[in-house]
């Protein structure tokens, strides 16, 4: 019980810490605060969920959704079609969003 009341304070004092990020550099009209919502750090991280669901589903191990990603993961003896599919269905996503913000970057140098 006393583990999970740590786990409590500790998911309260990162949600805040993430709130007060937002809401004092998210809100800014910063170039830094521009670069992080524009789509090339979206195809940025859709490509990185993209190649860790291929290669996990390639090689047979199946990640655990339901609780942390890493903690409860087991070794298949064949290929984790689920994985692999999303993994397929985040690329058209990720080259989008890559496209689109290389064309913004291209828009902002013209």
């Amino acid at each position: 019980m006393e583990a999970a009341i740590s786990y409590l304070y500790l998911a309260a004092f990162i949600a805040v810490l993430a709130a007060w990020s937002y809401y004092f550099h998210g809100w800014s009209g910063s170039r830094s605060a521009q670069k992080v919502r524009g789509p090339l750090w979206g195809g940025f991280t859709a490509t990185a969920a993209s190649g860790l669901f291929l290669v996990s589903g390639f090689i047979g191990w199946k990640l655990n959704m339901h609780g942390q990603l890493f903690s409860k993961t087991e070794w298949t003896d064949s290929v984790v079609w689920s994985q692999v599919v999303l993994g397929l269905a985040l690329i058209p996503l990720a080259a989008y969003l890559l496209r689109r913000g290389a064309r913004d970057i291209d828009q902002r140098r013209a």
